[in-house]
């Protein structure tokens, strides 16, 4: 069965991926939906976080799929575990991320390697082997605290094994180099040259943010130990900040912490309240969150695209301050996006009466 608060949580992402990935004009943005530079968080920076707290929403919920109950109501195993779905589901998105990074590329020698669904991918490959262990609480404190360590000796530790008592830049950490050499810099984001936002090693910090939603899944059915997790979350993001920058392009526990502390009271007040957002769109946005990563990016790949995009937002500017044009505009790809997507629900529901009981 679906679970709507996480259906409509989804589908906010989505849209709030549209506003920061779909302005009208990249010079006039209101600064929210810009990344937040070097340091600190934007409403632009949680929209990846809120994606991957999902993921871990969601195989919460596949791994006590896989455990039954004996006549005396301890769990015991059905030999169901669904690796094979877990593995085909990882392999589906970075075959599509790599895709969409070839589609309007100037082919294998330039593509970018990294990226949003092929991390999603590695982190769905991560919970494998958690997938043996489970339900052995102990073992996924150790691969937090593992992570921790390493994302600390990545912004201390230099590329010449020396002690630096400033934190790095992002080109001079391990991650970095790790990227340029197992990638290489033509295979990096353009952008950036020298690392990758979405690079090798900052998926391992990223799948904390992962962990938080598949912990906040455990325990949303014990309000006080749920509490408790609340808080224990918030004590570490006000913690680690004295000790790790606030920074998306490494995935600092500062970061992934704040994050998943201001998904955890989102999803809260969703569940609590899920009619106060149900009826606005975000749920079927959600349920098809997949298809509408992949229609925005190849439309957004399409040359002709830009061009539309100049005349649509030179019209509504002619009218309306720059940045609220820009604004205006996400909000008309938005629900474009939405109308295909509606479309696009119909056909499944008539191919497929029981597409809804798969994300």
């Amino acid at each position: 069965m679906r679970v709507s608060a996480l259906d409509i949580l989804r589908g906010m992402a989505v849209a709030l991926m549209v506003m920061v990935n779909c302005p009208g004009s990249w010079t006039h943005m209101y600064d929210t939906f810009r990344h937040a530079k070097d340091s600190g968080i934007h409403v632009a920076d949680l929209v990846f976080p809120m994606f991957l707290w999902s993921v871990g929403f969601s195989m919460y919920c596949q791994f006590e799929s896989s455990y039954g109950r004996s006549n005396n109501g301890s769990k015991i195993e059905n030999f169901e575990k669904p690796y094979l779905k877990i593995g085909m589901r990882g392999v589906l998105l970075i075959v599509l991320g790599l895709g969409l990074s070839l589609f309007g590329s100037g082919g294998w020698d330039t593509i970018r390697i990294p990226g949003i669904l092929q991390r999603i991918g590695l982190i769905y490959f991560a919970f494998l082997p958690l997938l043996f262990f489970y339900p052995k609480w102990k073992y996924l404190v150790a691969v937090s605290l593992g992570i921790t360590c390493l994302g600390y000796l990545n912004l201390h530790l230099t590329q010449e094994y020396r002690w630096s008592f400033q934190v790095l830049e992002q080109e001079d950490t391990w991650f970095a180099m790790v990227d340029r050499t197992l990638i290489g810099v033509d295979h990096l984001w353009k952008q950036t040259k020298n690392y990758d936002p979405e690079g090798v090693l900052s998926t391992l910090p990223a799948f904390l943010t992962s962990l938080h939603g598949f912990f906040y899944a455990k325990y949303r059915k014990h309000s006080k130990t749920l509490m408790w997790w609340m808080g224990f979350t918030l004590a570490i993001a006000t913690l680690s900040s004295v000790f790790f920058p606030i920074r998306k392009d490494d995935w600092t526990l500062s970061y992934a912490s704040w994050t998943a502390f201001g998904i955890c009271l989102l999803y809260l007040i969703l569940e609590k309240k899920p009619n106060w957002f149900g009826r606005t769109g975000f749920s079927l946005l959600g349920r098809h969150a997949l298809f509408s990563f992949v229609f925005l990016g190849l439309v957004g790949r399409i040359p002709i695209f830009a061009k539309g995009r100049a005349f649509v937002f030179t019209q509504i500017s002619s009218t309306l301050d720059p940045k609220l044009s820009s604004f205006v505009y996400s909000v008309f790809i938005a629900s474009i996006l939405w109308g295909f997507v509606y479309f696009w629900d119909r056909f499944r529901s008539q191919s497929n009466p029981r597409h809804d009981l798969k994300t």
